[in-house]
């Protein structure tokens, strides 16, 4: 059934919708679980990283971390593309994924040094996983 008469169909106000939109995107960054990241710092800390670049502290959300970090990879790669192969844009999901596997790898990379220079190495002599 279709209402012809113009009169009776409903009306949205735009003001009306941008304040709800508005306020319900303000009550949802309020509701939003926090996710704190952090680095280690300590004198086994490699000299490299993605903590030299970018201070991970400085963010106060994760996500936010997440995007700033995949346009600077973007910006990384256009300098290294052609004009016609740049990405432009949004972000797409790559990319923030990209970001995301960047930060878990500094992490890691930071956190365990010790271990992951001890795999690398060609000794035969391996660290005890568990300390005694």
């Amino acid at each position: 059934m279709w209402i012809a008469d113009e009169q009776k169909w409903p009306h949205w106000d735009q003001q009306e919708q941008a304040a709800a939109y508005e306020q319900m995107t303000s009550d949802e960054q309020t509701t939003c679980k926090t996710t704190v990241v952090t680095t280690v710092h300590n004198k086994s800390s490699p000299q490299h990283g993605l903590h030299l670049i970018i201070d991970m502290n400085r963010y106060n959300r994760y996500n936010k971390l997440l995007r700033v970090l995949a346009y600077v990879l973007r910006f990384v790669k256009n300098c290294s593309s052609p004009k016609t192969e740049r990405y432009q844009g949004s972000l797409i999901v790559r990319e923030l994924h990209a970001a995301e596997m960047k930060v878990i790898q500094n992490c890691q990379a930071t956190a365990f040094h010790e271990e992951i220079h001890n795999m690398r190495s060609p000794s035969s002599a391996r660290l005890t996983l568990v300390k005694k």
